[in-house]
């Protein structure tokens, strides 16, 4: 048998064919359809090379720890299947180069385990605006994968269906959420195998670890934090007092848009948020004195193992029918709202997760939710910022206009209120950011220590943000909190903070020439245009 094989995938027949000798058996699982279908129609893919015999660590893994003890065993190779958008075969030749051009693109693969009915191993599929208009998925990363000496590089999101054996839908949410963490914080990779065992569950309640009988909340819980994460824990009924409302799509965004995926538990199945959906018309949001950025997201992608990659979670039902509307209906679980009382444990909305899951890094002690806690501490009427309000007027009137804009902003109703986004970032991100700042706040931060991750709160005004052209949404004011804080530090977390015109800092953390107590007027300061604020000015905004 040859190593590589290429196939044509131009006409309905050759991806029937390709489905076929995927998935042998009927009815072919949902996965394995949704998957072929996003590949066909959303990605553009024309063409397919197989890689036989396929050494997959991860089938080895579970091979390992259950199938090679079955008295019938399955094959420990899978086979990989290479997705390109180009109509002309790719050739594996020694010394082949990867497709440079668009019309070329590699899009990600898929590798088929020699399991009957699940069937989509460990997989990539491509994610961007432009193959899902409005999807914005921080989570995803470049993905490479080597053939002969070629190395092909996929940007997208990993993909797993379920083998109801190792793992179940828990046990993949986990998988799905780690290798994400693996590739943006350098969390250790994690194996199928490591997931569900009673090191990491600490009981079962079936009797048993193998074959899975699923996990509880508590104990996929307890697996993430044995792993080596550091899981916040939101529940349904426990939240109301702390939340005005429960909405997975409000806790969940925050990590999201800061790459950090999301598992979301509802009655007897659990999915790995991993990207957010932006409304489309950005003055459909009434100003109010303070807004966060997320009230902007209208629905949550998701990686569901039991129904395919990058399904669409909306916000209500309001939001269903506009995806709907924009020709989204093949990523939908259903436009019925009145499905969800009939559908046992399938969701439709956000509102139906009953648990939220996030695996936070090692030595994240803040929340999200902290913050944002901390943000309107700072931002809301009567607030820190308002104190420095004589100031901001002091060099609005030296002629500096973001300063103007500012002191504007807070005086809602009268101008347009603010509107704040919240992200977890690495320091070192932090300070080349500022490389386009004014002198002296780059030498201020420069001398100001920073935790390795920080919780970054960035602020504009009501119409900057909503400005059709991301050009013009220019960055007002931004607060840097510690992320080992807890939510007990209060506003002794801020360890630095900039507003136009204006630098607050902490002379206790201070080294260097920046020792002097402030605030700093710095009249010559301008608004700052950064590139790749979520919901704010990423870079696939199609504005």
């Amino acid at each position: 048998m040859k190593l590589f094989e290429s196939v044509s995938l131009l006409d309905e027949a050759s991806w029937e064919r390709l489905a076929t000798r995927m998935a042998e058996e009927q009815p072919r699982p949902l996965p394995l359809i949704s998957s072929l279908a996003y590949l066909r129609h959303r990605a553009g893919a024309n063409n397919v090379l197989i890689e036989h015999r396929y050494v997959d660590r991860d089938h080895r893994a579970a091979f390992t720890y259950f199938y090679a003890r079955q008295f019938c065993q399955i094959p420990q190779l899978c086979e990989r299947y290479h997705f390109f958008k180009s109509s002309k075969p790719w050739r594996p030749t020694l010394g082949a180069s990867p497709p440079r051009s668009p019309e070329e693109e590699y899009l990600g693969f898929i590798i088929r385990r020699p399991c009957p009915n699940s069937p989509i191993g460990r997989s990539v599929f491509p994610i961007s605006a432009s193959i899902i208009p409005g999807a914005y998925a921080h989570t995803r990363f470049e993905i490479p994968s080597h053939v002969n000496e070629t190395e092909l590089k996929a940007l997208g999101v990993p993909f797993c269906q379920q083998d109801s054996v190792v793992m179940t839908c828990a046990e993949t949410s986990i998988w799905t959420a780690a290798r994400i963490m693996t590739e943006h914080f350098d969390h250790r990779p994690v194996l199928p195998s490591q997931i569900a065992s009673l090191d990491t569950i600490g009981f079962s309640r079936h009797g048993r670890v193998l074959p899975s009988g699923g996990l509880t909340a508590d104990q996929m819980a307890h697996a993430l934090t044995t792993l080596g994460f550091g899981p916040v824990y939101y529940v349904k009924d426990s939240a109301k007092d702390e939340l005005s409302r429960w909405d997975a799509l409000d806790v969940a965004a925050t990590y999201l848009t800061s790459s950090i995926p999301v598992i979301l538990g509802i009655p007897r199945h659990a999915v790995t948020a991993c990207g957010v959906m932006q409304r489309r018309d950005r003055r459909s949001i009434r100003p109010s004195p303070v807004l966060p950025s997320h009230n902007w997201v209208e629905g949550l992608l998701i990686q569901d193992d039991a129904r395919g990659p990058f399904r669409l979670m909306p916000l209500d039902i309001g939001a269903c029918r506009s995806f709907q509307a924009a020709g989204l209906h093949d990523l939908l679980m259903s436009t019925d709202l009145h499905q969800r009382t009939r559908t046992g444990g399938r969701w439709v909305i956000t509102r139906d997760v009953d648990t939220v899951l996030v695996p936070l890094p090692e030595k994240v002690f803040l929340t999200a939710r902290d913050v944002h806690k901390l943000a309107l501490e700072f931002l809301r009427p009567g607030g820190v910022l308002h104190g420095f309000k004589p100031l901001i007027l002091q060099i609005a009137n030296s002629g500096n206009n973001g300063a103007r804009q500012l002191y504007e902003a807070l005086s809602f109703p009268k101008h347009g209120g603010l509107v704040y986004s919240v992200r977890l970032r690495r320091s070192i991100d932090v300070r080349s950011d500022f490389h386009g700042a004014n002198e002296q706040v780059r030498t201020i931060l420069r001398d100001t220590p920073l935790s390795r991750f920080v919780w970054v709160v960035e602020f504009t005004t009501y119409d900057n943000f909503t400005h059709p052209k991301k050009e013009a949404r220019e960055l007002l004011g931004e607060l840097y909190f510690d992320a080992t804080s807890h939510a007990y530090s209060g506003v002794s977390s801020l360890i630095f903070a900039h507003f136009v015109g204006t630098v607050y800092n902490r002379p206790d953390l201070l080294v260097g020439s920046s020792v002097t107590r402030g605030p700093y007027p710095i009249l010559d300061d301008r608004p700052l245009l950064r590139e790749g604020i979520p919901l704010w000015t990423d870079k696939e905004d199609p504005s």
